[in-house]
């Protein structure tokens, strides 16, 4: 068996694959920036259109929008989050994942394959992007400069390969392309709820003391910082990174890689139904609902009451019991009338 770091026959295998996705994504991700910047080039002698009192320089005002921070390129993110919930995803879904892995390659090969294939298409396309941003001011006047354009790429680019790696890492502990998008989106945004749901528990219990507030701003900063969506989805969002974030956002693409591999290699591959590769879906589903209902039924109850931590802990355990309990009864009901998993 091939132990190859990287298999140039897998590569065009998903190149063949998966060409038009990659071409969709292209369409999408450059839509805005190049399709609707060259649409407005085309009718600027049919319109009177200016911007900024310059009509010479009207052509720019997407471009500027998005590298001076007034608009937020939201395209992005939708482009590498189904990007990296779909490549390995679909081959479950296909029920083709069975007979990859019976290819004389090691499964390593097969995730580097994919992978550096997303993230290649990525980087290109956004390179494409960037040079064109770069490119037009040399013929036409513009509202924007090249400094503006780099410190807008970078980061923008960087997250999105963040984004695309921990979507590929959860589909490889998923199972079929809706199960993908779904944990995919829980994953990401898993640290802004933490972290807003600490911070929202500890100012209800905290609520006339200023004294932990430091700590509150803490949390939901740490909320925030760690929800990668909103580099994307907030207007002037990568204005504000510097160059830690991009350093942290390659050390996730990074992270995110190694662990594909180390998960992937451990996949048993079962045609069980089960939408979690690891275990079953459906207790997952309970034990997660149920630490959620404690933290919001504790916090609530707390904020309400103007309790301390004792009414927190009392309504979070009722809350979980309650929620378990629940779940409880449907397994039952589930197994009663024949459905032990669902699959999805």
């Amino acid at each position: 068996m091939s132990v190859s770091f990287l298999n140039k026959a897998l590569l065009w295998k998903e190149w063949r694959q998966n060409r038009g996705y990659f071409w969709m994504l292209f369409l999408v991700m450059a839509w805005v920036p190049i399709g609707v910047t060259l649409f407005s080039i085309a009718m600027q002698p049919f319109t009177d259109l200016a911007w900024g009192g310059d009509p010479h320089k009207a052509w720019s005002r997407i471009i500027s929008s998005l590298v001076q921070g007034h608009a937020s390129p939201f395209w992005a993110f939708w482009s590498s989050f189904f990007l990296g919930a779909t490549l390995l995803g679909q081959e479950r879904t296909g029920n083709t994942i069975e007979f990859l892995v019976t290819a004389p390659v090691s499964r390593r090969a097969i995730v580097s394959a994919k992978f550096f294939m997303g993230t290649g298409m990525i980087l290109l396309i956004m390179l494409l992007i960037g040079l064109f941003m770069i490119i037009m001011p040399l013929f036409l006047p513009a509202h924007y400069t090249f400094h503006d354009v780099i410190a807008w790429w970078l980061p923008t680019t960087c997250v999105q390969l963040a984004i695309f790696g921990v979507c590929f890492a959860v589909s490889t502990l998923s199972g079929k392309a809706i199960s993908n998008y779904l944990l995919s989106m829980i994953v990401l945004c898993l640290p802004l709820w933490i972290g807003s749901g600490v911070a929202s528990i500890l100012r209800s219990i905290y609520l006339n003391s200023y004294k932990y507030a430091s700590i509150v701003s803490i949390f939901e900063h740490w909320g925030t910082m760690m929800f990668l969506p909103s580099y994307l989805f907030i207007p002037g969002a990568t204005e504000k990174t510097g160059f830690l974030h991009v350093l942290a956002f390659l050390l996730v693409t990074v992270v995110s890689y190694i662990l594909s591999c180390w998960l992937f290699e451990r996949n048993p591959l079962e045609k069980n139904g089960q939408t979690l590769i690891f275990g079953n879906f459906l207790r997952v589903a309970q034990i997660g609902s149920a630490i959620f209902i404690a933290f919001f039924l504790g916090e609530k109850q707390t904020l309400i009451l103007q309790g301390g931590w004792d009414i927190f802990f009392l309504f979070a355990l009722i809350g979980f019991f309650a929620t378990y309990f629940i779940w409880k009864v449907i397994f039952l009901l589930m197994r009663r009338w024949g459905y032990d998993e669902i699959s999805i």
